[in-house]
């Protein structure tokens, strides 16, 4: 074989080689680019709907309308509680992941299902997925003899939790700083009614009961449950038990209720020193 045919033949294999090295290596990239590209389509479709009010609800009524709704066992007197947050609808805010920002739309947080539900102007709801939500806040306006004040209710997915079974969770974040945020999870739970019980009684209504779970996150994002009473929350947090303690000495009171706990924890952020962990 001449010389330069020979040449020739190993630049063209080797161009060749780079060329498929290429194609190899580029595929998975374009791979992780489409699925990051088809995520973002979602979560913008998401966006749209909750500022478009774009109905996608299910069911219809007898004006062949579709509509969206849940139906409870009201049997006997009724149901006494409810299963959301708030029983009404309340203005909030959504974050969804990619830090889209969806403000001033009126939010209810169904706490039996787990579900977010967003009102439309009509008068519809659409169900939000949760998925995709980062954190939302409802702001839950009371009034009092001395005047209104509005408790914002802000709920948290800590998607990078080390507990991978808190990952998909949306706490609600009762107080948080250096030290330790505190969070909380509820559920309903639906207790149904009976006409009569082993011992003689009698239950007339379905009752949607609470039921509340308390966390703390440290530093380096772990979450870990604990009960409302002083050694648990010291148990807790093992890397600052000293400040812990010495937080509820300052507190002066027993640490009994969900208010306690936030008053500890804050007092407890409140002496970690500037810029730390």
């Amino acid at each position: 074989m001449p010389k330069q045919l020979g040449l020739l033949l190993v630049l063209a294999l080797g161009a060749f080689s780079s060329s498929l090295a290429q194609t190899t290596t580029t595929k998975p990239k374009k791979a992780e680019q489409d699925a990051a590209n088809t995520a973002k389509a979602a979560e913008s479709r998401t966006a749209d709907a909750l500022r478009a009010y774009t109905p996608t609800n299910t069911g219809s009524d007898s004006g062949g309308e579709e509509r969206n709704y849940y139906t409870f066992n009201h049997r006997y007197n009724g149901m006494s509680g409810t299963p959301f947050l708030v029983a009404g609808w309340r203005k909030g805010e959504v974050h969804l992941d990619h830090n889209q920002v969806v403000r001033n739309v009126s939010l209810k947080y169904d706490l039996y299902r787990h579900g977010l539900l967003a009102l439309q102007p009509n008068g519809d709801s659409i169900i939000v997925g949760l998925d995709r939500v980062q954190e939302f806040v409802i702001h839950d306006t009371h009034v009092t003899n001395a005047g209104s004040f509005v408790e914002d209710h802000r709920f948290r997915r800590y998607a990078d939790a080390p507990e991978a079974k808190f990952s998909r969770e949306h706490f609600e974040v009762l107080s948080e700083g250096s030290y330790a945020t505190l969070l909380k999870l509820t559920r309903k739970e639906l207790q149904r009614a009976n006409q009569e019980s082993a011992y003689g009684s009698t239950q007339v209504q379905d009752v949607m009961l609470d039921k509340a779970e308390y966390f703390v996150r440290n530093a380096d994002g772990h979450i870990r449950a604990f009960k409302l009473n002083r050694k648990a929350l010291v148990a807790a947090l093992p890397e600052h038990a000293a400040e812990v303690q010495e937080a509820m000495t300052k507190y002066g009171q027993p640490v009994q209720k969900e208010a306690d706990v936030i008053r500890v924890v804050a007092i407890l952020n409140s002496t970690a020193p500037a810029g730390s962990k």
